[in-house]
């Protein structure tokens, strides 16, 4: 069944404003206030592998009773609790969507990357009144950790690079639903980190993420002298290659 944000707010080219007001006007709520269950931050990283499924049972789950737009899509796909929804797009395979900005179209579309996904299940929980925190971090992106971007990296005699990512804070630690292939190592940390609202998973992410990368050419001997424009094609063709592997397997 095909939904469109249209039919839930009359007119599609404002729902994007709307969303943008509610994030800043609502704000996702900062974790500290959180009711349920204390889960460790490790436990809360939920991977494509066995055993993950029962992660996701750790989470205090609500069921999707406050009416919205983002919760009137996922019960039109035939979701109708938090933690379903969370499975829900954890399963979708990795892909980038028409717009990021209108990140409900992850469920239409059928797939997502790691900013629509959490933008979405951000948006979702804010309408149900659940504690959870979009967060915006960066990290060295590697075959290790990211299967599938190794023979990028490795034409550029590179190991890693650092790449921006988003995940939900949620009762103190990490809730991950982008889908990571079995086998891909945890990120083990971040080399910076900070909470976001949804208007800021554009522009704002692109130029945090390009001003780290400026930094990171003038102190890294691989490749300095590089363009900040030849790096971000680097990162592109590593993105590019997630898009075509293991993550955008369902």
């Amino acid at each position: 069944m095909e939904t469109q944000v249209s039919e839930h707010t009359g007119d599609p080219r404002k729902n994007h404003c709307v969303l943008k007001r509610l994030a800043n006007a609502g704000r996702l709520a900062t974790i500290g206030g959180g009711t349920g269950c204390r889960v460790a931050s490790d436990a809360l990283r939920i991977r494509k592998e066995r055993g993950m499924e029962n992660t996701l049972e750790q989470i205090t789950n609500r069921p999707l009773s406050i009416d919205g737009p983002m919760t009137r899509l996922f019960r039109a796909a035939g979701v109708h609790d938090f933690v379903g929804a969370a499975r829900h797009i954890l399963k979708l395979p990795y892909g980038r969507i028409v717009d990021r900005n209108t990140f409900w179209l992850v469920l239409e579309e059928g797939r997502g990357t790691c900013t629509t996904k959490h933008a979405l299940l951000a948006e979702l929980a804010r309408e149900q009144d659940i504690d959870v925190q979009l967060m915006l971090a960066i990290y060295e992106m590697s075959e290790r950790n990211t299967p599938g971007v190794g023979r990028v990296l490795t034409t550029y005699g590179l190991t890693y690079i650092p790449e921006a990512h988003c995940y939900l804070r949620y009762m103190g630690g990490r809730l991950d639903v982008t889908g990571v292939p079995s086998g891909a190592e945890p990120i083990g940390r971040f080399l910076h980190e900070e909470p976001i609202s949804i208007d800021q998973i554009g522009a704002y992410k692109n130029d945090l993420h390009q001003r780290f990368l400026r930094d990171w050419i003038v102190r890294t001997e691989a490749v300095k002298g590089m363009s900040l424009e030849k790096v971000w094609c680097i990162r592109g063709e590593c993105i590019a290659a997630l898009g075509a592997g293991e993550y955008a397997k369902p």
